[in-house]
């Protein structure tokens, strides 16, 4: 055997076109004196093949030392071996500026390629035309539980002894998709030949791990609920979202909570948003979150009243596979989905007990465990919460945690009911028609003076929903092109101006308590037909009621 060692004084070192011209140049030595040719840098253990592969995969730099070899220790070995040594350190070491910048360039992109094959999270393992290593990745070797100077220049199976890459070379046929062992983990290999101008000049492996495609399978299952779910808001979202251009109103009340909701928007702080049923609080809720820095991120909305209290913690903070019955995989909660965004908790008053000690240490701590998990999980949420109900009244009654409470009601909004902001029924009227009738293809244009009056004077215990509702109703009952008194429901035509005051005066003068008490005594028992309830609408007992009846000569019977 003979070998010389030279310094390489080429810049950028071996790359690409380099190595093509030296390979070129080792096809002729071997033409001239029928030797083969070797090379090794200091950090390889054994000598490869001088082959495009074989120099591409040492990553010679300049000035870096190497080792050029042949097994034949005779005058065509010694003389074939000075001749390379010479073409490399003088006639490869000619400086041309023009191809300069093409080495520049070259060095660049090989820098990408060495990134891109290092970095991939997949085994690649890369041989010669003879079955010697030239390539093989981080993974690969973590993989094998080796370093990259103990397998590079290594024929293959010395290494991986039940590969059959070799036969790849062979074959020149690929093979996908098959598993075998390595190290003792089974893995899912590809296996492809490499050429060059229509021959074979090495193989490539690609392989992975199963164990780790199951974690990959397990997020593409997550990824997979997760899209399912905002298909689903997206669906849900786009006829609310659309339903207001801009929240619609003039009146004051309307003005004071949209001023607090525009300064809550610029806030991280937890909103509160109070108001009966059907007064646009997710709307609010919306508006918070499209006007603040996470209007990008998901806008998460859960209904705590909707969910049963057995699945609300699952739903909530997610489960493991095989956490309950019926778990047949792993499942994100919606907190999960709402990281870096909003989640809504609408009707939170609903919330059992026992899950508002779980909402609250998430509210303190922004941490919480998945049903059936053993490790903590971490999220960044901004939360809003909505109700209808008197949460003070349900602390008294022990059935809201004061501390839950506090946490919730840092930025508090108290939306209006419709009756309270009469003004705006006009606007959002109009709105509701031209809404409504595009959607069901309808010519309705407008409403009349009468139909008008008649929505003003009635009290809207369904709020806003209640009045699109009634306007949809109207516009299918409509056969022109303005809504009339014809077209409203017979309990909105035939409601009684509501009277100026609740007290009757006589002659400006007051009446006797008792005066009052008996009139309110015969409506609510008119209006109800037993004592029990009028006692409930009144706030006193049934017998309570009873005995005022008595006392008054109300006959139940004769209302």
């Amino acid at each position: 055997m003979y070998k010389n060692s030279i310094t390489v004084p080429i810049h950028n070192g071996i790359h690409t076109r380099i190595a093509a011209m030296i390979v070129h140049k080792v096809a002729e030595l071997k033409s001239k004196y029928g030797v083969n040719l070797y090379i090794r840098n200091l950090s390889s253990k054994e000598p490869l093949a001088i082959s495009m592969l074989a120099l591409i995969s040492l990553k010679i730099r300049e000035d870096e030392i190497i080792e050029i070899s042949c097994k034949e220790d005779s005058i065509n070995g010694q003389k074939s071996v000075i001749d390379l040594c010479n073409f490399i350190t003088k006639d490869m070491a000619t400086n041309n500026s023009v191809l300069s910048k093409i080495d520049d360039i070259i060095e660049e992109n090989t820098i990408a390629y060495e990134q891109i094959v290092e970095n991939i999270p997949v085994g690649i393992l890369v041989i010669d035309i003879d079955g010697y290593i030239t390539v093989m990745n981080d993974y690969a070797l973590k993989i094998i539980d080796k370093k990259a100077n103990d397998v590079i220049g290594r024929y293959v199976k010395d290494i991986l002894p039940t590969t059959d890459l070799t036969n790849i070379v062979l074959s020149k046929k690929r093979k996908v998709g098959e598993t075998q062992y390595i190290n003792n983990r089974l893995v899912i290999t590809s296996k492809s030949p490499i050429f060059s101008n229509n021959k074979v000049i090495g193989a490539l492996g690609v392989f992975q791990a199963v164990d780790e495609l199951k974690d990959i399978v397990k997020k593409l299952e997550e990824s997979e609920e997760e899209l399912n779910y905002y298909k689903e808001e997206l669906k849900r979202h786009t006829e609310l979202v659309s339903s207001f251009d801009s929240i619609i109103g003039c009146s004051s009340s309307l003005k004071d909570c949209l001023i607090i909701a525009q300064k809550a928007s610029q806030s991280t702080s937890t909103v509160l948003i109070r108001g009966e049923s059907g007064t646009g609080k997710e709307v609010i809720a919306k508006a918070i979150h499209n006007n603040s820095i996470r209007k990008d991120m998901p806008f998460v909305r859960v209904n705590c009243a909707a969910i049963p209290e057995n699945l609300l913690e699952s739903e909530l903070f997610g489960y493991e596979k095989g956490a309950f019955t019926g778990a047949i995989k792993s499942k994100p909660g919606k907190f999960n989905i709402a990281n870096g965004g909003t989640i809504f908790l609408d009707e939170i008053g609903d919330m059992p007990l026992s899950m508002q000690v779980k909402l609250l240490r998430v509210l303190q701590e922004r941490e919480f465990e998945s049903v059936g998990g053993l490790t903590t999980q971490t999220v960044d949420v901004r939360i809003i919460a909505a109700t209808n109900r008197n949460l003070e009244k349900m602390i008294e009654q022990n059935n809201f945690r004061e501390d839950l409470y506090y946490r919730l009601n840092v930025i508090s909004i108290m939306l209006p009911p419709l009756r309270q902001r009469k003004e705006d029924i006009n606007l959002l009227a109009e709105h509701f028609i031209h809404k409504i009738s595009n959607k069901l293809n309808k010519s309705v244009s407008g409403i009349d003076n009468k139909s008008l009056i008649h929505l003003q004077e009635y009290h809207w215990p369904g709020n806003i929903r209640e009045l699109e509702n009634i306007i949809e109703r109207a516009i299918n009952m409509c056969d022109d092109t303005i809504i009339t008194e014809k077209d409203l429901p017979f309990y909105i035509v035939n409601t009684s101006p509501e009277r100026s005051s609740l007290i009757n005066l006589k002659n400006g003068e007051l009446h006797p308590l008792e005066y009052y008490e008996k009139e309110i005594i015969a409506l609510a028992m008119k209006k109800y037909k037993s004592y029990n309830k009028a006692g409930k609408a009144l706030g006193i007992t049934h017998r309570t009621v009873a005995l005022k009846c008595k006392k008054y000569n109300i006959n139940i019977e004769s209302i």
